[in-house]
C-alpha cells in the first residue's frame, strides 16, 4: 500500500510519503662320482667281523682272488680318483677371500638427502649397523670406496654410509638457493596477479557503479521530463500555465530522493526541513511532494494527483518552476521528489 503525507509551511503547499509492500643333502649329492665310489667300497670293507664271519661260512671265497682283484680294482680307482681330485676339488668348501675396499681419501661436507643407517664396512653385506643419521645433517667426508660409500667419523668411529643418501653440500645449497629464487618469484607473481585481478575488480565495480550512475541519471532525466509533461497536462486541463523545468531544482530535487532512501520524511535525515536543500535558489513560495514504490512516471503522477495535497501543489497557480529527482533503493524500491518554486 501506498501511503501519503502532507506537511505545510507558511507559503509551502502540501507533500507526501508513499509506503508500499517491498558434503634345507647329503654328501653323495655334492661329491664327484669318484668319491661317491671310495665311500660305498669303505663302507664294505669296515663291515662288522661278524657280519664279515657270516659270509665266510656260507660261501667258499677265495681272499686271494678278492684281495688281488680288490688291490687292483681299488689301486686302479683310487689313483684315477686321486689324479682328478687334484685336478677338480678337495671335497672342503672353501670361501673366496674377499678383497678389501679400496677408499679413496677426500675431504668434503655432504649432506644426508634422507635418514640412513651408519655401517663399520663400506657394504651391507658383512657389515654391522653402528648407528643412524637423520635427513638433513651435514657430514665431513673424509673418503669414498670404488662402490660409492662415504667414510666420516661417527661418534669417535669410522662409520660408512651409501652415497645415495647423500648429497655435496654445495650443490645441495645451490639448489636450496634456486628453489628459493623459484618460490619467492611464485609468490610475487601471485602477489602481482593478485593485486592485478583486485585492480580489475575495483575497476569493474567502479566501472558498474559509473554505468548504474549514468543509466540512473539517464532514467532521472527521462523520467523527471515526463513527470513535467504529464503534470502540465493537468494544469492545462485546469487553466493554468505550465511548468518550467528548472534545472537547479531537479539537481536539489534529485539530492532529496536519495534522502529518501534512508529518511523517507519532509525532514532531511540532518534534521533540517526538506526546503533547506533549495539553498540559495531565489524564491518566495515552495512546495514539495515525495513518493516512493511506484515504478513509472504515469504511475506517480496519478498518485499524486489522487492526493489532495499533492494535486494541490501541482496545480498552485503560484508556482511557475519545477524540479523533479528520482533514485531506487531503500525499502521501496523507488524514490520520487517534485521541489516546486514561483
Amino acid at each position: 500500500m501506498k501511503r501519503f503525507f502532507m506537511t505545510a509551511t507558511v507559503f509551502i503547499t502540501s507533500v507526501a510519503m508513499i509506503s508500499c509492500t517491498t558434503p634345507l643333502s647329503s654328501l653323495e649329492d655334492d661329491e664327484d662320482a669318484s668319491l661317491k665310489k671310495d665311500a660305498n667300497i669303505t663302507r664294505n670293507v669296515s663291515s662288522s667281523e661278524d657280519d664279515y664271519d657270516d659270509y665266510d661260512d656260507d660261501y667258499e671265497y677265495d681272499y686271494d682272488d678278492f684281495d688281488d682283484d680288490y688291490d687292483d680294482d681299488y689301486d686302479d680307482d683310487e689313483s684315477d680318483d686321486i689324479d682328478d681330485g687334484n685336478n677338480s676339488s678337495d671335497n672342503t668348501n672353501v670361501k673366496e677371500e674377499k678383497k678389501e675396499a679400496v677408499i679413496t681419501d677426500i675431504s668434503k661436507k655432504i649432506i644426508t638427502l634422507k635418514a640412513c643407517n651408519v655401517r663399520n664396512l663400506p657394504t651391507a653385506d658383512d657389515s654391522e649397523i653402528i648407528g643412524k643419521i637423520e635427513k638433513d645433517v651435514v657430514i665431513d667426508a673424509t673418503g669414498v670406496s670404488e662402490n660409492n660409500w662415504y667414510r666420516f667419523e661417527y661418534e669417535g668411529k669410522t662409520g660408512y654410509a651409501n652415497s645415495i643418501f647423500f648429497m655435496d653440500k654445495d650443490e645441495y645449497d645451490k639448489q636450496q638457493a634456486e628453489l628459493k629464487k623459484q618460490q619467492e618469484e611464485k609468490e610475487k607473481a601471485a602477489l602481482e596477479a593478485q593485486k592485478k585481478a583486485e585492480e580489475e575488480k575495483k575497476l569493474a565495480e567502479q566501472k558498474a557503479a559509473e554505468e548504474a550512475a549514468a543509466q540512473q541519471a539517464n532514467n532521472s532525466a527521462s523520467f523527471a521530463a515526463q513527470v513535467v509533461a504529464l503534470c502540465n497536462e493537468q494544469r492545462a486541463a485546469n487553466g493554468l500555465g505550465p511548468l518550467t523545468e528548472d534545472a537547479a531544482l531537479d539537481s536539489r530535487a534529485q539530492i532529496r530522493a536519495g534522502e529518501l532512501i534512508t529518511t523517507f520524511s519532509h525532514t532531511r535525515p540532518d534534521g533540517s526541513s526538506c526546503f533547506t536543500v533549495i539553498g540559495d535558489v531565489s524564491w518566495t513560495t515552495c512546495g514539495e511532494n515525495i513518493a516512493a514504490g511506484y515504478q513509472t512516471p504515469q504511475d506517480v503522477v496519478n498518485g499524486w494527483m489522487n492526493s489532495e495535497g499533492h494535486r494541490a501543489n501541482i496545480l498552485n497557480p503560484a508556482f511557475t518552476k519545477i524540479g523533479v529527482g528520482y533514485c531506487t533503493g531503500g525499502s521501496y524500491g523507488t524514490n520520487w521528489v517534485q521541489l516546486f518554486t514561483d
